[in-house]
């Protein structure tokens, strides 16, 4: 009782100090119990719309579940200041004119203290694995395991003093090849903890999943999530996830190589965001669908997304595509009425 009054106390004063660091800065925000949304505080991150960053007072932790960039209320602070150097304060169109410091991408290994578990031999997280459509053959083939207690951090920092491990707690644990080679782990919460999603800290995440086993020379199939891609993947293998709505140079620079993609949007402003990206930077044959549905949680709209619709549903989708630029009026609410596969 005296640690649960303690924490109200703290996230209390947290909240306090998390909204005057964005007043101070002047950047609009949405408040919630002891949740506080805001628009995302990574540099490389061109948010527009709250929603993909959250931070929990009563853990001091934020974490976009966009770009994957995970902060405590010091580095909140010091990535606010960076942004907003980068961005010139609030003013989109000038930011929208700059571009952040090209930096080197290096794969770094990720290191794990503690023990991941083979799902096949645990009903429980089987039955979680099932309910979000994930078949047994691509749990098997993808290596998904779980935890129920672990540390990860990148094989670069593992001596470091200053750094510590990325704490995974009750997760389903995906792993990320890059070339061949472990580069990350994506570690969903099957108890619905926050974050929903986490990454190895100082491991990179800046490119396609399952991108090494698609056929270029058919149609690729682009998903916002791994969440997403594990459900398409029974009807469609030629699938590619970009861990979440942000297409940065480099994962661009990789879709590039690809003649004909068929972008499976969510049905809300991130997959807008995906639209307006690709219409604009993508050079191939670009068609998009989505499952026009909304849903009601904890009072807010949510859109449906390729793992909210049944695999009969994605299969017809898939084969009624649009245009871009049709995707992009419906999204937007231009033309909300239109939603016809042409």
């Amino acid at each position: 009782m005296l640690k649960s009054l303690q924490n109200i106390k703290q996230g209390f004063f947290m909240i306090q100090d998390v909204e005057q660091l964005l007043l101070t800065h002047g950047i609009k925000y949405q408040k919630k119990g002891n949740i506080i949304k805001c628009l995302c505080p990574n540099p490389s991150h061109d948010d527009r719309h709250i929603g993909s960053f959250s931070f929990d007072a009563i853990k001091g932790v934020g974490h976009c579940f966009s770009c994957g960039c995970s902060v405590n209320i010091f580095s909140f602070n010091k990535l606010l200041g960076e942004k907003l150097e980068y961005r010139g304060d609030v003013n989109y169109e000038f930011a929208k004119s700059l571009k952040p410091k090209k930096e080197e991408i290096i794969y770094n290994k990720p290191i794990v203290y503690g023990k991941l578990y083979d799902p096949f031999y645990d009903n429980t997280i089987m039955n979680f694995l099932h309910g979000i459509g994930w078949s047994d053959k691509f749990i098997e083939e993808k290596g998904v395991k779980y935890c129920r207690y672990c540390e990860m951090i990148g094989e670069s920092i593992v001596n470091d003093i200053d750094e510590k491990p990325t704490v995974m707690e009750n997760r389903i644990c995906i792993p990320i090849y890059k070339d061949g080679k472990l580069v990350n782990y994506e570690c969903r919460t099957f108890k619905n903890e926050f974050p929903k999603v986490k990454y190895v800290k100082s491991c990179s995440s800046n490119f396609l999943y399952n991108f090494e086993n698609v056929d270029l020379e058919k149609p690729v199939v682009l998903t916002e999530s791994i969440k997403n891609l594990g459900h398409g993947w029974s009807v469609n293998k030629n699938i590619i996830s970009s861990f979440g709505n942000q297409i940065t140079d480099k994962k661009l620079e990789m879709l590039q190589k690809v003649k004909n993609l068929i972008l499976f949007a969510d049905f809300d402003m991130g997959g807008l965001t995906m639209v307006r990206k690709l219409r604009e930077e993508y050079e191939g044959n670009l068609r998009v669908t989505f499952c026009p549905k909304q849903y009601k949680k904890n009072n807010e709209t949510k859109g449906f997304d390729m793992n909210d619709c049944s695999l009969d549903e994605i299969k017809f989708y898939l084969e009624h595509t649009m245009s871009a630029e049709k995707a992009e009026r419906i999204l937007s609410g231009e033309n909300e009425d239109d939603i016809f596969w042409t």
